[in-house]
């Protein structure tokens, strides 16, 4: 009847053939101790879930649902490191430099196309608060990170602080790794 198939006559029905089924050896519920999967199952999940967080980020322009992805992106970050998963990490970190848009050989626009791209900063912003944050757990990512800075050496975009060094010999006591042009006399 028509009747039985919905609304409460069938919620009845199915709590009563739960309750006959727990009463059966076969609902029987083993307790574990809290977390005892959690390791296996983020190693399942990692995989889709980095595809799926870079594609948010990648295809989202609402600054909410950005920082919703950045925020998971850091989630899972801390708990690859967590476990020790240099693996997922440096994958994680090579996803996200992808997005910083400073893999690209071409440093005369780079100022420019970074500045005009607040994803590319966020991006940047996350890939060195993660790598400052779990350096320790990282292998292979920090190749992407040494060239994401190397462009912005390149570039002259990285702070005062990052490019001068102590020096005995000069006077002012620092030294700037920048190169300066010197223009020749004639």
């Amino acid at each position: 009847m028509p009747e039985e198939q919905t609304g409460l006559v069938k919620e009845n029905y199915m709590w009563s053939v739960l309750l006959h089924r727990g009463a059966t050896p076969e609902g029987i519920f083993l307790h574990v101790i809290p977390g005892s999967y959690d390791h296996d199952l983020f190693t399942m999940t990692w995989g889709p879930t980095i595809a799926a967080l870079s594609y948010v980020f990648d295809k989202s322009m609402e600054e909410t649902i950005i920082q919703k992805a950045i925020s998971g992106f850091r989630k899972c970050a801390m708990i690859s490191a967590h476990y020790g998963l240099s693996d997922v990490f440096d994958n994680l970190i090579i996803s996200l430099c992808k997005f910083t848009t400073l893999s690209s050989e071409a440093v005369e626009n780079l100022p420019t196309v970074f500045g005009s791209n607040p994803k590319a900063q966020i991006a940047a912003k996350t890939v060195f608060h993660l790598a400052h944050r779990h350096g320790d757990i990282l292998r292979e990512g920090w190749k992407n990170i040494m060239d994401s800075m190397l462009q912005l050496f390149r570039s002259e975009l990285l702070p005062k602080a990052m490019i001068e060094v102590e020096d005995f010999v000069d006077p002012n006591g620092k030294i700037s790794l920048q190169r300066e042009e010197i223009p020749a006399n004639r």
